[in-house]
């Protein structure tokens, strides 16, 4: 990174960290930009010139946290067996775990959802496992599966880590599986 670069991240990085610790104490609605400039020390002109308001900063930090998650793609690949993978994935998520939970606390996390939707479909492509419904699936329907799989996901993050001491993310992973073996012999 040249020298400006390393300035507009190293702005953007503590005006995101200002912003997660701020969120820890205090609900969305009401942190005012102000609050955030404050604690970074950074100053308001350089606030905008990254972000146009809070909703972008939330936007920056999601969207960090979606690409750590798929910055683990081949530890994800690498996994023996459906039940591994799950586990790799939820070991990530339990492992940002805070951070998922202040976007609950603060009902946050459809945003989340939406901004991980974004990707939804180049993570489905890029994955080269044993489920993929066709190798030459249309577009539309790529996005009827991807949805599909997001929501049953998203929903499973959601009711795990909503709670204060969620279970470890090798039960999760196992549970998951059984469910879908019995769902193999039932239908």
């Amino acid at each position: 990174m040249d020298g400006k670069a390393l300035q507009i991240h190293y702005s953007k990085e503590q005006l995101s960290a200002a912003f997660i610790e701020l969120l820890k104490h205090n609900r969305y609605q009401e942190i005012p930009i102000s609050e955030i400039l404050d604690l970074a020390g950074i100053s308001r002109r350089t606030f905008y010139r990254h972000f146009t308001n809070k909703k972008e900063l939330l936007h920056y930090e999601m969207e960090k946290l979606i690409q750590k998650y798929l910055a683990q793609k081949d530890k994800l690949l690498a996994a023996s067996c459906f039940e591994a993978m799950m586990t790799v994935s939820f070991e990530f998520w339990y492992q940002e775990r805070e951070l998922l939970q202040l976007f609950i606390r603060n009902q946050l996390f459809d945003q989340f959802l939406l901004k991980w939707n974004e990707h939804a479909s180049d993570i489905y492509k890029s994955i080269n496992g044993p489920w993929p419904i066709t190798p030459h699936i249309d577009e539309h329907n790529l996005n009827y599966v991807t949805h599909f799989i997001v929501g049953g996901y998203y929903n499973l993050l959601y009711l795990w880590l909503q709670e204060e001491n969620p279970e470890p993310p090798v039960k999760v992973a196992q549970d998951i599986r059984q469910m879908f073996q019995q769902i193999g012999v039932t239908f």
